[in-house]
C-alpha cells in the first residue's frame, strides 16, 4: 500500500506504507546517524515527531527484547516504547542479525501502533527541509482522506509535561545517567552541594539548560564578544522583570508561595545565564563576591490576599522584597548586576547588557549595539554607512 508525506507547504513525498496503517501528524525532523534507530524512536525528545533517517539501510539489526531495553545494568535504552509519531526510511530491512534482536523493526512498529513510509529518497527530503526550514507534516495512507490540520492548536507542552512529580532515581542515588535540568534543580545551598557530591562520586555531569542563552540576539552578541568586537567586557547586566499577577496560572501556586516563604532573587538564571556566558564563568573566571539588597514587600502581600489558593500559613510574615538587586564581582574584576521583580507592572525585561572597552550591547528595552567606525573596521566590517561613528550612539538599522 502506498502512503504519502504531505508537508505543511504542500510538498508531497510518496512511498510504501509499513508498520501501523493510520494517518498521523507531527513536526518532521531528520537524523543522519548510521545506527541508533531504536534509540531515536524511543527518545522522549522525539515525542510526536515524524522521524526521517537519512542513512539508506534501516532495520538491519532488528529490535531487542523488552528485557534488554529495561535492563538497568546494560543501560542501553531510556524507555521501552516508541515516542515518535512515525518513521520515514529509504530502504527497510526485512531480515535482521544481532545477538539481542527478537523481532523486525516493522513488527515492533506495528505492535506499537506507529506508521512508517519506506522507499522515499530521504536525503532529498532532508535537503528540502534544510532549504525550506523546519515544518509540520502528515502521513496519509492510500485511500485515506487528507485532513486539514491546524498545527497552532496542538499543545506540545501538555504532551511532554508531567502533571505530578516524577522521581527518576532515589534522593542521593544515581541510575548512571548524565542529567540536564531547567529551573529549579536545587532550592538550598545543601541541595547544590548534594548535586556536586553525587556528580563527583559517580563521575557524571549535571547541566543547567537555560533557554534564554539561546535567543538570536544573545547568541549573536556572544559570538561578537568571543571575536573581541567589544574589547574586554567589564560590566554586564541581566534581569527577570516581569509582572506575573495571575498567580493561579502556576502549578499549585508554587511561584507566589516561594516568594512568600523565601527572600532573595528566586529566579536568577534567565538574567544570569546569558551574561555568565559572556564572562566565561567557569571557563577562565568565577564569581568571588556577592552582595544583594531588596525593597520592602509591598505588592507581594497584596497578591497573597487576592490569590490565597494552595498557600499555607496565610498569617505568617511575607518574606521577599518586591525588587531584588544583586551585584557579583568576579576574580578577574568584572561586575555583574542582576535584578528580579515579578510583582509590579512593567514591560517584560531581561536587560542583557554589556559594557566593554571597545563597545556596548543592549537587548531590553532597546535592542542595539554601540561601536565606533574604527572598531567596526578592525572587526572586519567594511560596508558601514558612516566613518564617523563614535560608539556613543546605537548603530543604524543598516549597520546593525
Amino acid at each position: 500500500m502506498k502512503a504519502t508525506l504531505i508537508l505543511e507547504d504542500g510538498a508531497c513525498f510518496e512511498g510504501i506504507q509499513f508498520g501501523a496503517t493510520k494517518a498521523v501528524q507531527g513536526e518532521v525532523v531528520f537524523n543522519t546517524a548510521m545506527m541508533g534507530y531504536v534509540e531515536n524512536l524511543q527518545d522522549p525528545a522525539n515525542t510526536g515527531q515524524i522521524l526521517v533517517c537519512t542513512y539508506p539501510i534501516i532495520g538491519n539489526y532488528g529490535v531487542p527484547s523488552k528485557e534488554v531495553m529495561t535492563d538497568e545494568d546494560l543501560g542501553l535504552f531510556d524507555t521501552d516504547h516508541i515516542h515518535a509519531a512515525a518513521l520515514i526510511v529509504s530502504d527497510l530491512s526485512e531480515h535482521y542479525s544481532h545477538w539481542s534482536a527478537v523481532e523486525t523493526l516493522e513488527s515492533w512498529m506495528t505492535r506499537e501502533g506507529v506508521p512508517g513510509i519506506r522507499g522515499i529518497d530521504t536525503r532529498a527530503l532532508t535537503q528540502y527541509l534544510r532549504e525550506h526550514g523546519t515544518m509540520r507534516g502528515q502521513i496519509v495512507p492510500e485511500g485515506a482522506e487528507i485532513q486539514p490540520v491546524d498545527f497552532t492548536e496542538i499543545n506540545d507542552v501538555a504532551a511532554v509535561s508531567h502533571p505530578e512529580t516524577k522521581h527518576f532515581a532515589p534522593k542521593g542515588k544515581s541510575n548512571g545517567k548524565h542529567a540536564v535540568v531547567e529551573v529549579p534543580a536545587a532550592l538550598t545551598t545543601q541541595d547544590c552541594w548534594d548535586l556536586i557530591d553525587l556528580a563527583e562520586q559517580k563521575r557524571l555531569h549535571c547541566m543547567i539548560l537555560e533557554n534564554c542563552c539561546y535567543d538570536f540576539f544573545e547568541m549573536n552578541t556572544l559570538n561578537m564578544a568571543q571575536h573581541g568586537v567589544f574589547g574586554e567586557i567589564l560590566h554586564v547586566e541581566g534581569a527577570y522583570l516581569h509582572s506575573l499577577w495571575n498567580w493561579t496560572n502556576y502549578w499549585h501556586n508554587w511561584r507566589l508561595r516561594y516568594n512568600k516563604e523565601h527572600r532573595g532573587d528566586i529566579y536568577p538564571t534567565h538574567g544570569l545565564g546569558p551574561v555568565a556566558q559572556l564572562l566565561n564563568i567557569h571557563r577562565g573566571d568565577r564569581f568571588k563576591t556577592l552582595v544583594a539588597m531588596d525593597t520592602k514587600p509591598a505588592t507581594g502581600p497584596v497578591a497573597v490576599k487576592e490569590y490565597p489558593q494552595d498557600l499555607d500559613n496565610l498569617d505568617a510574615p511575607y518574606r521577599n522584597g518586591d525588587h531584588t538587586t544583586t551585584l557579583i564581582r568576579t576574580v578577574q574584576g568584572k561586575v555583574i548586576e542582576i535584578q528580579h521583580d515579578v510583582m509590579n507592572p512593567q514591560p517584560y525585561n531581561r536587560r542583557y547588557q554589556l559594557t566593554g572597552t571597545k563597545g556596548f550591547a543592549n537587548k531590553y528595552p532597546v535592542e542595539g549595539y554601540a561601536l565606533s567606525s574604527n572598531q567596526l573596521k578592525s572587526s572586519g566590517v567594511d560596508n558601514i554607512t558612516s566613518d564617523k561613528l563614535s560608539g556613543h550612539e546605537f548603530l543604524s538599522k543598516e549597520d546593525f
